[in-house]
């Protein structure tokens, strides 16, 4: 062997030690706390407001930021303004500086709006809008602003001779979106193989008839899937005697599918409570266990406990009888992923009528308003067996709390809870205990009709994901 050759080989060895040597340390940039996961608090939020369904339709749109901190007297640092949703730069027709909330006319316009937060306010931020017929009509309908997702599921659709239903769809980013459209009838699919490939264009909107593409629906279920991107969308749904509605309401959007479905507490005091629709998506038959939950605990309807429902078919229950006006949940067991909705027809608030649907449990606080006009109340259910502690404060605008209040929510039990009338609170800030599950929804009732929101907990942190340097 060649002198060079020995040289090359020596070095070579060398090297090939040193690197085993180093490979024996820890890496110093490696265990650095800084590049682990943890959370953080949201420091930019986009939401997105359908906006009002038809000319003759007035509401307002709310937007609130709670802030992260508990302290009397703290303030946090950002920006939250409303503005139309469009690529053209909008001055904005409503703004936050500090922790607190405004309520705003929606535009005659009818354009979609979007809600954005910088800053401390983000963390929390919260919009919501609803609405109403002109002349005397009965219907208060109102929904969420939300952020953009992938999938959407609305149960409890119709589309049949009587009522009308439209699905707006809302692009609040910068690319474009690409959707596609399932229907599910109680005749079966009723379009799982229909439109596709409907696109939007960044910071624009569309909106359709449902009657269109899956007419005749009764009590259906529609999939709104984002094959690129992402989106916002939302159901607006009106039942009309001659030229005049009578009811009207936003389709609350449902949890994906599951084996274990809680669907919120149905509006009590109703004139008929309440028709429950179960939809197997599915390719296979599901064995559906189905119970009731109430003021007085957990029972199974005779008939009911064992229900089957054929593949992409929506099955309706009418549980009048059973719950006997009471603010009733249900929870269903079932062999395969299913989705479902109540619907409460309250002949006694002109003729209108409200759904409630399936949500995420509550995890983080949860922003609900208080619409004038209507009396806000909160059903809690809780499907676990221990008592949970729910700790409801009553906020003025400015971001003050004027009450504060625990209540308790025995386990396998539906519990209420009202606003006291002039507690001068422009929304309330439900909070609950970690560690423990609820499932929420908020109930108005006024002169103007009834209206259900689920209580969805507020986006206050993210999660920073750990970063792996290349060496």
């Amino acid at each position: 062997m060649s002198r060079g050759a020995t040289a090359v080989v020596a070095v070579a060895f060398a090297a090939s030690a040193l690197s085993v040597a180093l490979a024996g340390r820890p890496s110093p940039t490696l265990s650095d706390p800084a590049t682990r996961s943890r959370a953080v608090a949201v420091s930019a939020a986009t939401l997105s407001c359908p906006g009002s369904p038809t000319n003759r339709q007035t509401g307002s749109v709310f937007a609130a930021a709670p802030g992260m901190s508990t302290e009397a007297g703290s303030r946090e640092t950002g920006d939250v303004k409303v503005v139309r949703l469009s690529p053209d730069k909008q001055t904005p027709i409503g703004r936050l500086r500090s922790r607190g909330s405004t309520t705003l006319p929606l535009p005659p316009d009818r354009m979609p709006l979007s809600i954005m937060g910088t800053g401390g306010l983000a963390a929390g931020m919260t919009g919501a809008e609803w609405s109403h017929p002109r002349a005397g009509a009965s219907g208060l309908a109102a929904t969420w602003c939300q952020a953009p997702a992938v999938d959407w599921w609305f149960n409890g659709v119709r589309s049949a001779v009587g009522s009308t239903s439209r699905l707006f769809l809302s692009n609040p980013t910068a690319g474009v979106v690409v959707v596609d459209l399932a229907f599910y009838g109680g005749t079966g699919a009723a379009g799982v193989a229909g439109p596709r490939g409907i696109a939007l264009a960044p910071q624009s909107s569309r909106s359709f008839d449902i009657s269109r593409f899956a007419p005749g629906l009764e009590a259906g279920t529609i999939r709104v899937h984002a094959a690129q991107g992402r989106i916002v969308a939302a159901v607006h749904s009106s039942r009309t005697v001659g030229l005049r509605t009578r009811g009207a309401e936003w389709i609350p959007a449902a949890e994906t599918p599951s084996g274990d479905v809680v669907v919120n507490a149905a509006l009590s005091g109703a004139a008929h409570c309440c028709t429950v629709s179960v939809t197997n998506p599915g390719r296979r038959e599901a064995l559906v266990q189905l119970t009731v939950l109430d003021a007085d605990g957990e029972f199974a309807p005779v008939g009911l406990t064992n229900m089957r429902i054929a593949p992409e078919t929506v099955r309706t229950v009418d549980l009048g009888k059973v719950t006997n006006g009471s603010s009733a949940a249900v929870h269903l067991s079932s062999t395969v992923p299913v989705t479902a909705s109540t619907e409460t027809d309250a002949r006694g608030v002109g003729g209108d009528f409200a759904v409630v649907s399936t949500s995420r449990g509550l995890d983080d606080p949860a922003v609900v308003p208080v619409i004038d006009g209507s009396r806000l109340s909160l059903s809690f259910t809780n499907a676990e067996r221990a008592t949970a502690v729910v700790t409801i404060a009553a906020v003025d605008g400015h971001g003050s709390a004027v009450s504060k209040q625990d209540v308790n929510v025995e386990g396998r039990k539906v519990t209420s809870w009202r606003l006291r009338r002039g507690s001068g609170a422009a929304y309330v800030v439900v909070s609950v205990r970690l560690g423990q599950t609820l499932h929420a929804v908020a109930d108005y009732v006024g002169r103007a009709g009834v209206s259900a929101l689920p209580v969805l907990s507020g986006t206050y942190t993210v999660t920073r994901p750990s970063v792996t340097p290349v060496l």
